[in-house]
């Protein structure tokens, strides 16, 4: 398992240090400064939807799904029996207890998720404005890609959820601020010089 996952830990590591070593030559303190500012920007970009997602966990703990307990097999078991006996009546009334417990987790379940697609966003926006105005290059890179992460995951995970207007005016809205927030960067950098 653990040589399993050097390989792309390897790969990934060539794919960043061979260009660099062309770039720069074998300046070894400049190609591992930018080595380390390109690490520390993934790892920021990658942890902030962990991290947003431990949080709605931490603080809104995911309803958990009704399971076959014992009291569920005998609950099975009183609906075959009163099947067999032909007593109808009975059965219909365990059945609704049943679809009652699976109703209430389903409304339990929406309910976290709509908390978890907010979450996501704002988090997200809020960490591709913060690295909007930061001024050291890889914090900045780390928290726009971090924050664009946690609105993909946040859409991704629920996607199906949303209807075609909502699924558009989410896309328009991500775009239209991922568009400003480029050619900000690049009036400012423009003003710079």
């Amino acid at each position: 398992m653990f040589f399993g996952l050097m390989i792309p830990v390897i790969l990934l590591f060539s794919l960043l240090v061979i260009p660099l070593v062309f770039v720069y030559g074998f300046d070894t303190k400049r190609v591992y400064s930018i080595l380390r500012n390109i690490i520390i920007g993934l790892s920021i970009s990658l942890l902030f939807p962990l991290t947003t997602y431990i949080g709605l966990t931490a603080f809104w703990p995911q309803p958990q799904r009704p399971e076959m307990t014992s009291k569920d097999w005998e609950l099975g078991r009183k609906i075959n029996r009163a099947r067999s006996l032909g007593a109808y009546d009975q059965v219909s009334e365990l059945q609704k207890q049943v679809r009652e417990d699976v109703r209430k987790y389903n409304e339990d379940y929406d309910a976290w998720m709509n908390k978890s697609i907010y979450l996501s966003f704002i988090v997200g926006f809020l960490a591709i404005l913060a690295g909007a105005f930061l001024r050291i290059g890889f914090l900045s890179a780390g928290y726009i890609f971090g924050g664009i992460l946690t609105i993909i995951s946040g859409m991704v995970f629920n996607w199906t959820r949303f209807t075609e207007p909502i699924k558009f005016g989410i896309l328009i809205s991500s775009l239209l601020l991922v568009i400003a927030l480029g050619y900000w960067f690049f009036w400012r950098g423009k003003l710079k010089k």
